[in-house]
């Protein structure tokens, strides 16, 4: 069965070196799931790629990524985070499926066995998380080579590092 997220805390647990993605799920309760390095790593190209339009050189497309992408940063606001329920559902993503849609780019999250849970974000959120995801990425120490070089430039300022960003 497949749950509808609705919110996302993300974090990076030094302990488990993953990224845990705390959602509030459809009908008031609480998910977790758990991103690895490896799988972060063929995500991050595969949402870039759903942002991109097409332009009429590299140069100008990087510009306007870049653009769009700080404009997105600097829209987040800070929220309370999601919390978890200790006995509350726990897994681990094996593999992500994207499809896009008129509404927005559909992530869904698939674990083992019949876990599954999908949001959809549209443009300026989806930017949003990739800054936060990248921002988690960075203070994990995990390798950013993945990540294009307008996603780099537009990371979240020092100063809103410790706001809770959904």
């Amino acid at each position: 069965m497949t749950v509808t997220l609705l919110r996302i805390t993300t974090d990076y647990v030094d302990f488990q070196d993953r990224i845990r993605l705390r959602c509030e799920v459809e009908g008031g309760s609480s998910l977790d799931i758990w991103l690895t390095q490896r799988l972060l790593a063929r995500l991050v190209p595969a949402l870039c790629n759903t942002l991109l339009t097409p332009a009429r050189d590299d140069a100008y497309a990087e510009v306007m990524q870049a653009f769009a992408q700080q404009s997105a940063v600097s829209s987040l606001v800070p929220q309370a985070p999601v919390q978890s329920v200790q006995s509350g559902p726990s897994w681990l993503a094996h593999v992500i499926d994207l499809n896009v849609e008129p509404e927005g780019t559909r992530i869904k999250f698939r674990g083992e066995g019949s876990h599954a849970a999908t949001v959809i974000m549209e443009g300026m959120h989806l930017r949003q998380w990739l800054a936060i995801l990248h921002n988690v990425a960075s203070a994990a120490q995990w390798q950013l080579d993945v990540w294009p070089t307008w996603l780099h430039e537009s990371a979240i300022p020092p100063a809103n590092t410790g706001a809770v960003l959904h």
